[in-house]
């Protein structure tokens, strides 16, 4: 320390001092509000998703309308191999690989290809049924109903999906679709025990939805008969020939 110079010396007594503007600093008006830009970037981009999709739309439309005939063909033959290929996977019973190969034959088509890829859709979503994929399956089947399918596969199939997605929502949807499907085939085998299977479930459902109001029903009505010393239990339902129900006092 003695043999160090004399400005090292005051160097080390007495350190620098800390400039007054880093002290206790505070963050600016600009500084504050940046921290809230992230929520109003969110709202922004809410509000931008519908336009940002048509603004692609409209670059897909220009992209395309430039394409010459020839283009046109080895696109349209691409597509026809994915879709090939993804037919001998699902003969395989490779769902997967299948699902897939639809997938490219779709992403891969253009604007006007709308009846080739109406079959693209309801060929994926026969490969997601077998994968118990159910709504992503009904999804497909209703994008090839919008395209204008040439045959009425993807009704079928979008059939099949509801009634067996086990998810309650779906059953009058699948009640619709097969009165659809047996107007034209009316002694189809398969849709017949479809509809059977159908009216099983849409009676479970309902006997479901049934006991759910008796019960809400049964809860409100002991609360209103307490203070008179009374209870549900005091009550019967006897169903009237209409199908109806009349509530009587039990003897």
């Amino acid at each position: 320390m003695e043999d160090l110079p004399d400005v090292i010396k005051s160097f080390l007594k007495e350190p620098p001092e800390i400039a007054e503007s880093s002290k206790d600093s505070k963050p600016s008006e600009n500084e504050e509000d940046s921290f809230q830009m992230p929520n109003n970037e969110q709202e922004e981009s809410k509000e931008t998703v519908e336009e940002k999709a048509e603004r692609e739309l409209d670059d897909r439309k220009s992209r395309e309308a430039l394409l010459t005939d020839e283009q046109r063909a080895n696109i349209l033959e691409r597509c026809e191999k994915y879709k090939a290929d993804g037919n001998e996977h699902f003969g395989n019973g490779r769902w997967k690989a299948a699902e897939d190969c639809y997938s490219l034959a779709i992403e891969s088509s253009t604007l006007l290809m709308k009846s080739e890829c109406a079959i693209y859709y309801s060929n994926r979503a026969a490969a997601r049924i077998k994968r118990e994929l159910w709504d992503a399956a009904i999804e497909d089947c209703n994008k090839a109903e919008e395209l204008g399918a040439p045959n009425n596969k993807p009704l079928e199939r979008r059939a099949y999906a509801r009634l067996h997605s086990n998810d309650e929502k779906n059953l009058d949807g699948a009640v619709e679709d097969y009165k659809k499907l047996l107007a034209e085939k009316p002694t189809h085998k398969p849709y017949l025990e479809a509809k059977v299977l159908l009216e099983k479930k849409v009676a479970e459902r309902n006997e479901k939805l049934k006991n759910e109001m008796f019960g809400t029903l049964k809860s409100l009505g002991n609360m209103c008969l307490k203070p008179f010393g009374l209870s549900t239990e005091n009550f019967e339902l006897v169903q009237n020939s209409e199908g109806g129900y009349s509530v009587n006092m039990k003897k």
